[in-house]
């Protein structure tokens, strides 16, 4: 099994993918029969590239990672596999790369982790669980928002 190179940000998507499962949600299912072809025209005009009928490389892979804890995983700098499989190569180029102050660094220090670090897809939903049991939040993007619009998200965190 290849080891999956993946950016910060991306851990954020998958504890919230771990949200939307905890509360019994199917994401992709709801979003397509609530915004149908909205989203997929939203989604292209920000260079982001869903297939009909496919279920995202994404959301493929977080179900690997839940079924296969083994799954070895690096953390990368820039671009990840994600990237390379959604995003067209206009909003690859406007991603940032390095930044003291971007969402992958701020998502890793709040999880624990560091780039160029290789662990196990269980060692990321460990992290994500101690995030969530300091802070009652799933990602640090969860704690943005919520500090945004002051609320909290109370849902309980099991896998």
């Amino acid at each position: 099994m290849d080891i999956v190179k993946l950016r910060g940000h991306h851990l954020a998507v998958f504890a919230n993918y771990i949200k939307q499962k905890e509360a019994g949600l199917d994401f992709s299912m709801q979003t397509a029969s609530f915004l149908g072809d909205h989203l997929s025209k939203q989604l292209s005009m920000y260079g982001f590239r869903p297939k009909q009928g496919q279920m995202p490389f994404s959301e493929r892979l977080w179900i690997q990672f839940l079924e296969n804890p083994d799954q070895g995983v690096e953390i990368v700098n820039g671009l990840d596999e994600i990237c390379q499989k959604e995003c067209s190569a206009e909003r690859q180029a406007g991603c940032p790369q390095s930044s003291e102050d971007n969402e992958d660094d701020i998502t890793l220090r709040k999880y624990g982790l560091k780039v160029g670090q290789k662990l196990t897809a269980s060692q990321i939903v460990e992290s994500i669980r101690r995030y969530h049991s300091l802070t009652g939040y799933y990602s640090p993007r969860d704690a943005g928002i919520s500090r945004l619009l002051n609320v909290k998200t109370q849902t309980p965190f099991r896998i």
